[in-house]
Order: C-alpha cells, then sequence, then structure tokens
C-alpha cells in the first residue's frame, strides 16, 4: 500500500531546520561538563583519603607478637634419648597422649580464650587419629549363586489385540474398535 506525502501527518512532514537544535547541544556540553567537574571532585577526595593512612601509619606504634614460635629443647622430646628402649619410648610417648587428653578440672568457669602465648599454652591431641584396637575385618564376598530353576508362563495378548487385530496399524477405526473393548471388558 503506497500513500501520498499529503496524506502524512504534520510532524512526520515537517523539515528539519538546517542549523540542528541549539539547546540539545546545549544541553549535552552542559551535562558533560557537569559529569567531570563530578569525577574530578571524586578523584580527588579519594586521592586524600587513600595517602593520609599511609602518612599516619609511620608514626603508629607497632603491635606486640600475639604468640612466638621457638624450636622444643632436645630434652624435652621422649625419643631424644637414643640409649632408651623403643618400648619406654612408646610408654613415655602414650602417657603424654592421655595425659593431653584427659580436660584440666577447674572450680572457675571456663572462657573463651582469647590471648595465646607460651605462658597459657595447653598441648591438645591431634584430631585425626585413627585407632586400630579393633581387628582388621575383611569383607566377605558374596558367594556366586546356585542354579536358579526358571518358569516360563505364556500370558495371553489382551482382548482388544485380539478382537481389533484385523484392522490396519493407526486408523481410526481401530482406535475405535480397542476404546470400545476397552470399555467392555477389563483386562
Amino acid at each position: 500500500m503506497k500513500a501520498d506525502r499529503p496524506d502524512a501527518p504534520e510532524w512526520i512532514t515537517r523539515r528539519a531546520r538546517k542549523g540542528g537544535n541549539p539547546g540539545l547541544a546545549v544541553g549535552v556540553m552542559i551535562g558533560v561538563l557537569a559529569s567531570m567537574v563530578a569525577l574530578n571532585m571524586a578523584g580527588q577526595a579519594f586521592k586524600q583519603s587513600s595517602t593520609r593512612p599511609l602518612a599516619q601509619s609511620r608514626h603508629q606504634p607497632q603491635a606486640a607478637p600475639v604468640a612466638q614460635i621457638s624450636r622444643a629443647r632436645p630434652e624435652a622430646a621422649p625419643w631424644s634419648d637414643r640409649g632408651r628402649s623403643v618400648e619406654q619410648v612408646r610408654r613415655e610417648a602414650v602417657s603424654l597422649v592421655w595425659q593431653s587428653d584427659q580436660p584440666a578440672v577447674s572450680a572457675a568457669p571456663t572462657t573463651r580464650q582469647t590471648v595465646f602465648n607460651d605462658q597459657n599454652y595447653l598441648p591438645r591431641g591431634a584430631d585425626n587419629v585413627v585407632s586400630l584396637r579393633e581387628g582388621y575385618k575383611p569383607v566377605e564376598t558374596e558367594k556366586p549363586a546356585g542354579k536358579v530353576r526358571v518358569t516360563i508362563v505364556e500370558q495371553t495378548p489382551s482382548m482388544k489385540v485380539r478382537a481389533c487385530w484385523p484392522l490396519k496399524e493407526g486408523s481410526i477405526e481401530r482406535r475405535n474398535c480397542r476404546f470400545r473393548v476397552g470399555l467392555q471388558y477389563r483386562d
């Protein structure tokens, strides 16, 4: 369908001025200028906030370490003496483990520990210890089944198949036949 130019609405047929729209250009320039000023001010504020803590941190005293790591003394380790027998070392190690597993009894209510240092250190036992006190029990494998006697029972076809067999597969007549037979015989 074709339309004539005089039939179009006036706002479509009006020709644009050749100079463009000066109001739109002035509005865009004001928006760009305001955005640049806002970004510049935000950048200056970010610079001042990020450099101030660096200058102040030089004059702050260093915090004292919470815990110090030191090597264990060789005489404290039960396995360090080569002259003792293996059984003596094992007994001492087991007694140390049992002592660390037993909780200390105190009359004061327990509070959460917030300070950790060498004076208040209490050794704990390992969390991932596996006990082998129970003997190893191998998994029993399944025995193969003996011979099974199978009896096959022949199933008779349903009444729908027996009554509607001469009709063509997928036809409307066969569908209607199966529907009628299904209503009369419930098998």
